[in-house]
């Protein structure tokens, strides 16, 4: 397989200059469509007979996942969903879904791929995979197995051709060792609907609102009675008689969805989505993105991917969100008292030394000055009570800076993508890494994140009148013998050349609601770290900032 993905992705070019051969042969006389992704699991390549399927060009379908347009959009999350799970875990993935035809129908398909692993150190290098047509096997099981109406010669009606398809298509992941299943019997359910309904209710939320007992009662008619081997192993829980052996505390956490159920039920809908906390059997926590799929004969297959690591990954991401946050501010109040202290002390010393020389202007022989004596006295010792107080402020923000030490500069630019995902992607903003390893400073590593979101929340802003297309932030990291240069650079307006002597200066701004202290405390950084930060224009239109420090010499 390995093989077979290497030779497609040489292309169809070199394959027609080198004539046929048994791979090419097989990739157009088999049904079979073939296809080939990326680590990152974005499909490359789809073999023609995808375009002889559905009509759609092949190469067109892989630029920008424009295939997920023909795929049953019932179908979509589960697809994307269980996918998700094989590329976490780099395990075989195998799902089921309907696919769009040249002709406008859908016609079941059986997706199956396979990562391909490095040898030196088991990362997924590339996926391969295929699609293959299932759609008349899937329709003739349910028509021979399960539709006993029309197997003694009577019609069957749509609702049961549904419910047999749905309950053939979800016993056939009972068996998936990626996804869990949980089937439920909604008799009880049913029965309850159909009694509230006599009774004349309308609208099922608002009764259960009034009504917590009776949605309490309600909600556990939906009685789970089989898990496949996946979920056991997902909850922890016992092979013999799992479901006396799930966690109490799974009964609470569980109410939100299955009251969803119920109500989609009672709606006459067909499918329920969410994310759902559940506890394993030894107490541990379990993030589930699970989907309910309801059928006409009372039974729904509820489908659940694990999705602790994404979404623990999450929480740790917002957490540092928040932590830069108030970094930020904390820097900024420290950056304005120093700033304070700077621009107020020098002008109180020259007041304080004026005023005495007009003390002693006011003694000399012949001044009438004596009435000034005590004004001036008390001015003075004003003057020395504010500097006192200015030169304490900033010793006591000083004391508080947090001790330098050896930071890996590589690892903080490269955190930047993830740290930034959400600006990024609000301000459709690309952004490009080019770093080098073990690129090791002697510094703070907040402040060396505060110093780069900084400087790349400044190029965002910048961009906004930008067309998206052409939104761009480069981090560049250069080893210069004993030192390192690192540069910021954006495709925005630029800085007028004008101002660029003011820019880091404390409080001066172009915003109309900035404060003027994000390029201070940014340079302020960068002169800790035994740097100076520059601004220039970037060739092809955009701003620089760029700056060196040294590394620490080799012991």
């Amino acid at each position: 397989m390995l093989t077979m993905a290497r030779r497609l992705l040489r292309g169809p070019a070199r394959d027609a200059a080198a004539g046929p051969n048994p791979v090419s042969t097989m990739l157009v006389s088999t049904p079979t469509i073939f296809w080939t992704a990326g680590p990152d699991g974005k499909i490359d390549y789809l073999s023609e007979q995808f375009t002889r399927a559905t009509g759609m060009d092949a190469m067109e379908a892989v630029r920008d996942d424009r295939w997920k347009q023909l795929v049953c959009p019932a179908d979509l999350p589960s697809l994307e969903a269980q996918w998700v799970s094989a590329r976490t875990t780099a395990s075989e993935s195998r799902s089921y879904f309907r696919l769009q035809q040249r002709d406008g129908s859908y016609r079941w398909m059986q997706a199956i791929g396979r990562p391909v692993l490095s040898p030196k150190d088991g990362t997924t290098q590339r996926w391969v995979g295929g699609l293959s047509d299932v759609d008349a096997e899937l329709r003739a099981r349910p028509t021979a197995q399960d539709i006993a109406p029309e197997a003694a010669g009577g019609a069957s009606s749509p609702d049961q051709e549904y419910s047999a398809r749905v309950r053939w298509r979800y016993r056939s992941l009972f068996h998936d060792p990626t996804i869990g299943v949980i089937e439920f019997d909604l008799a009880g359910v049913s029965a309850r609907i159909a009694a509230l309904r006599a009774a004349g209710v309308v609208s099922l939320p608002r009764f259960l609102d009034a009504h917590p007992e009776e949605a309490l009662r309600l909600i556990e008619a939906a009685r789970p009675v089989d898990l496949n081997p996946t979920m056991i192993a997902m909850l922890g829980l016992p092979q013999e008689d799992p479901l006396r052996g799930a966690p109490s505390g799974n009964r609470h956490n569980c109410l939100v969805p299955r009251r969803r159920m119920v109500e989609a039920m009672f709606a006459g809908e067909r499918r329920v989505t969410g994310v759902a906390e559940l506890i394993r059997l030894d107490g541990e926590r379990l993030v589930v993105a699970y989907a309910i799929n309801l059928s006409e004969d009372n039974t729904a297959y509820s489908t659940l991917v694990d999705i602790t690591p994404q979404h623990d990954a999450a929480e740790l991401r917002f957490a540092a969100q928040e932590q830069l946050a108030r970094a930020s501010k904390a820097s900024t109040v420290g950056a304005i008292s120093i700033s304070i202290a700077h621009e107020l002390n020098q002008p109180l010393t020259s007041m304080r030394i004026e005023l005495r020389a007009l003390e002693r202007l006011a003694a000399m022989p012949g001044k009438s000055a004596e009435s000034l004596q005590p004004a001036l006295a008390r001015v003075t010792r004003q003057c020395e009570r504010l500097a006192g107080i200015i030169e304490r402020t900033r010793d006591r923000v000083l004391a508080n800076q947090p001790e330098l030490g050896m930071v890996s500069l590589s690892d903080v630019v490269r955190q930047m993508p993830e740290l930034l995902q959400h600006e990024l992607a609000t301000h459709q903003v690309a952004m490009h890494l080019n770093v080098p390893d073990g690129l090791v400073v002697r510094g703070d590593a907040h402040d060396l994140q505060q110093l780069f979101v900084n400087l790349a929340m400044n190029a965002m802003e910048a961009m906004v009148e930008v067309p998206p297309q052409r939104r761009a932030i480069w981090l560049d990291l250069v080893r210069l013998d004993t030192w390192v240069r690192v540069r910021v650079s954006d495709s925005g307006p630029g800085i007028d050349p004008a101002i660029w002597p003011m820019i880091f200066e404390p409080f001066f701004t172009t915003k109309p609601d900035g404060l003027g202290m994000g390029l201070r405390i940014c340079r302020t950084i960068v002169e800790t770290l035994g740097g100076d930060l520059q601004v220039c224009r970037r060739e092809g239109g955009g701003t620089v900032f760029e700056f060196c420090v040294p590394l620490p010499m080799a012991a």
